[in-house]
């Protein structure tokens, strides 16, 4: 993890976190470290690349920025990322969520026919 911490309970990862960094920063042609789900969706900036986690398959931490609040959780809908290589060589990313939603919903109505 970064050191801007995703969730900052995990700060015994520290140590760890900066021999990987090291790594990382060697092989400048890294495109973006992709985790699993660490149950907060996120993406930082971190020794020139991209760090992004999953969404959770179930509960979600709540997002606490002021690091005051006890720890809390959310239920959530499952959902996961999908990553496609388009042919220009871009890395796309979408999350899908899965269940039922409400939607979808048209931003204007179209126009009638005749007008």
């Amino acid at each position: 993890m970064p050191p801007a911490r995703i969730v900052p309970s995990l700060d015994e990862l520290e140590d760890r976190d900066a021999r990987r960094g090291d790594v990382v920063e060697r092989y400048p042609n890294i495109e973006r470290i992709v985790c699993g789900h660490i149950h907060l969706e996120a993406h930082v900036r971190w020794r020139r690349t991209m760090v992004g986690t999953a969404p959770s398959t179930g509960m979600r931490l709540a997002l606490d920025l002021t690091l005051e609040r006890p720890s809390e959780f959310l239920l959530d809908a499952p959902g996961y990322p999908l990553h496609y290589w388009t042919p220009q060589e871009t890395l796309l990313s979408h999350v899908i969520r899965l269940g039922e939603g409400d939607g979808p919903y048209p931003f204007a109505e179209p126009p009638s026919v005749g007008d």
